[in-house]
């Protein structure tokens, strides 16, 4: 957690004990499935995978988990707060895109796909401290899909090297042809205003979390201003430098003291 997804490590620490405990059990989950297109070789090996997560979550709702760290893991927590089960099944099939070659057909293609990720992500957090209600859920939401489609900006690079894309007709093939080109500046615009706008909703929104439960969504104060430095480098996700790793600490615990998303 901390090498692969600092952010939410950091943040699942204002949660309390339990409460960070089983965030990062959740998260570890998560990045075992985001992982497994970097992890094998060709997307049949990652379908396999996606269906042996499949499984083991069958396995751990019925008591009876596999012997894997975080399947054991992930079997007491769920054990403790009882999330929705249908939320890990829909987490599994949204990644089902990973394996694919080709990029989203639409930005609402790319939104269900944040949705399916870190939407259900964020809410199964949410729920594991305590949260259940619809306006929670809404919140949760609001803010997976706004951090999703940040991430994605973020990594166009990464993808591109790999000759895959996110972007919405603009495949992988095109991006390590022509990375610079205005059809890349054009979508990342579209998608960093589709995010600028749905952080509004969850600031308007996230102010009716009760304290307890923003450690779930606490990185999320983080998306603005990576999505106002992407505006100021022109839109050009290969020449837009990130916060540091201590900004992010200040901005999270700023965000944890004053109360303010």
């Amino acid at each position: 957690m901390r090498r692969y997804d600092p952010d939410r490590y950091f943040t699942s620490l204002f949660a309390g004990r339990a409460g960070h405990r089983a965030l990062v059990t959740l998260y570890a989950f998560n990045l075992e499935i985001a992982r497994i297109r970097e992890t094998v070789s060709e997307p049949m090996l990652g379908q396999i995978r996606l269906q042996w997560w499949r499984d083991t979550i069958g396995k751990i709702y019925a008591g009876t988990p596999r012997n894997h760290p975080v399947a054991v893991a992930l079997c007491a927590v769920i054990e403790r707060y009882d999330p929705a089960r249908a939320r890990f099944e829909v987490m599994i099939n949204g990644r089902e895109a990973d394996l694919e070659d080709h990029p989203p057909d639409t930005l609402d293609d790319l939104k269900s796909y944040a949705r399916a990720t870190a939407g259900e992500l964020t809410c199964l957090a949410l729920e594991l401290l305590g949260a259940g209600d619809e306006t929670a859920m809404g919140i949760g939401y609001d803010a997976g899909k706004v951090w999703a489609l940040t991430g994605l900006l973020k990594a166009v690079p990464f993808h591109a090297a790999q000759g895959r894309s996110y972007l919405p007709g603009v495949s992988g093939q095109m991006m390590q042809q022509n990375p610079i080109s205005d059809s890349v500046r054009l979508v990342t615009e579209q998608i960093a205003a589709a995010a600028l706008d749905g952080d509004v909703d969850f600031r308007r929104n996230g102010r009716k979390l009760p304290k307890k439960f923003r450690a779930a969504v606490l990185h999320n104060v983080l998306a603005r201003p990576e999505l106002r430095r992407l505006e100021k480098a022109h839109f050009d996700p290969f020449n837009c430098k990130p916060l540091t790793p201590a900004g992010r600490r200040l901005r999270v615990a700023w965000s944890s003291m004053t109360g303010k998303l």
